[in-house]
């Protein structure tokens, strides 16, 4: 039902009740609906506003029907056109794109608070102590019921012995097209509702030379060698409970003075459907009380995304994980950064309590039996004041880190992001075209791990190292002359038969 219908809906209703009190309420409500939406109703086939001063309440009556208004206007454009041409890629992060650029997720550029074995004993046993719960009966420990050790566990902070860790390296940054995070569970097992959903042009991402796949559940690229810059047009939805915590970050407010925010209160996938149509955009998934999707829209729907894959030299949904999941998700597997993370608060508890040093290894951190031997013979208060150090000198270490990444990319030069880019396309070739075959096993091993290194190593002078190793070791099998002609690109100098 649009707009128009909703006015005629509300002056017959009037009309029927005018002589009787039943519903008054109701009436004058949805006649204040009428007075604020005047403005908007004069263009019944345009697409109206729904936020307001930059807020969205899904839930309120006005929004609700100037959504319907907006789908019904795009379905019947999409059907006149045969086609879907605008897209805006979209992505649910906890981790704010500081610089307004998505980069990769790596020991370099992010680290968070990781609850591992030895964390989830020792906050057990801090929570058992200060409950009171330890006590012996003729020197014997007298049990504790699981009951008791989830209360007391519950009033302790869930990040209360947290290791600060880097996260898991990544070497690809994903989004959805036009479509709510929420609406893809079927696909990606990825929780949304997160600190920000931003919402952007899907230009940057076509034109950065590193994309991989485009599907409207998942659109992937590289980010390990160039970050994806997020555009002037970029739009970050914040739900407003969240919104009021983050005000409290300095850092984060300022960096928000620069886009277009948008507070949302309700459900998010609504949210985000409603932003896209007020920008013209019509969603790929919909919650059927508000739209119905029929055979001819949904082809309309899948064959735009395809041709926009086909036009821009993308794969077209391809898995990123899973059996048949594409090579990056494979090599990132691969990555051993968090293990070594691990190994060095290991080592700093090794340090601190020498006594121990024997009994402290990554696995023991890793194994609970383990973990509570070590936290019953060291201490809880000892080892939080450790932790307590050990996180402050991470937070320092890696704000460090990430000043020197940003500045070591930002200073990528013409040649080197042209390399890189070539070298990207060939590794895509060797993938894609199953090459693997006429090497042998061990020339395969040798190609894997410069490629690895191509992708995981943390300066651009070892990537670049990395990547000449690999085109040495490729080039004598390898035909130029048709990959310049396919690609349309010259091989880095030096490397030419």
């Amino acid at each position: 039902m649009g707009l128009l219908d909703t006015i005629k809906r509300i002056l017959n209703k009037n009309k029927k009740e005018k002589n009787t009190n039943e519903n008054i309420e109701e009436i004058k409500e949805e006649m204040n609906f009428l007075e604020k939406a005047e403005d908007t109703l004069l263009n019944f086939t345009e697409i109206v506003q729904i936020t307001t001063d930059g807020i969205l309440d899904t839930h309120s009556q006005e929004a609700l029907e100037k959504f319907k208004h907006n789908l019904e206007v795009l379905i019947k454009k999409a059907k006149e056109n045969k086609k879907i041409d605008h897209f805006m890629i979209i992505r649910d992060d906890d981790f704010f794109p500081y610089d307004w650029e998505w980069r990769v997720s790596s020991k370099e550029t992010s680290f968070e608070k990781v609850n591992i074995p030895f964390s989830f004993e020792l906050k057990e046993q801090y929570a058992k102590e200060k409950a009171g719960l330890i006590k012996t009966l003729n020197g014997i420990n007298v049990p504790i019921s699981e009951g008791q050790i989830k209360e007391a566990v519950s009033k302790v902070d869930k990040d209360f012995a947290a290791v600060y860790l880097p996260v898991r390296f990544r070497s690809t940054k994903h989004f959805t097209v036009n479509t709510p995070l929420e609406y893809t569970f079927d696909y990606n097992q990825v929780e949304a509702n997160r600190n920000f959903t931003i919402l952007d042009n899907i230009t940057p991402f076509l034109d950065s030379s590193y994309g991989y796949s485009l599907a409207y559940h998942d659109a992937y690229l590289d980010v390990s060698h160039e970050a994806l810059p997020i555009s002037k047009e970029a739009i970050v939805l914040i739900e407003k409970k969240k919104y009021e915590k983050i005000c409290k970050d300095v850092k984060v407010m300022e960096q928000l003075k620069a886009r277009k925010v948008v507070i949302y209160e309700g459900e998010e996938s609504l949210a985000v459907n409603m932003l896209l149509t007020e920008h013209g955009i019509l969603p790929s998934k919909i919650n059927e009380k508000y739209a119905v999707y029929d055979n001819e829209l949904n082809t309309i729907l899948e064959n735009s995304i395809k041709d926009l894959a086909q036009k821009n030299h993308l794969l077209y949904d391809q898995a990123h994980g899973g059996k048949n999941g594409h090579f990056t998700d494979l090599l990132d597997r691969k990555n051993k950064d968090f293990i070594g993370e691990l190994n060095t608060f290991a080592a700093f508890l090794r340090k601190n309590f020498t006594e121990y040093e024997k009994e402290i290894t990554d696995n023991a951190l890793n194994d609970p039996n383990s973990s509570r031997r070590i936290i019953q013979k060291i201490g809880v208060d000892v080892l939080c004041k450790a932790l307590k150090v050990y996180n402050q000198k991470m937070e320092e270490e890696i704000q460090k880190r990430q000043v020197n990444y940003k500045n070591e990319r930002k200073a990528l030069s013409a040649d080197i992001s042209s390399f890189f880019k070539t070298t990207f396309l060939r590794i895509n070739e060797y993938y894609n075209k199953s090459e693997k075959g006429k090497y042998s096993i061990e020339i395969q091993n040798q190609i894997e791990k410069q490629i690895c290194d191509f992708y995981q190593k943390s300066t651009v002078q070892e990537q670049l190292i990395a990547a000449k190793n690999l085109w040495k070791i490729i080039k004598v099998s390898f035909d130029y002359e048709s990959f310049e002609e396919e690609n349309n690109k010259e091989m880095p100098e030096g490397f030419h038969r």
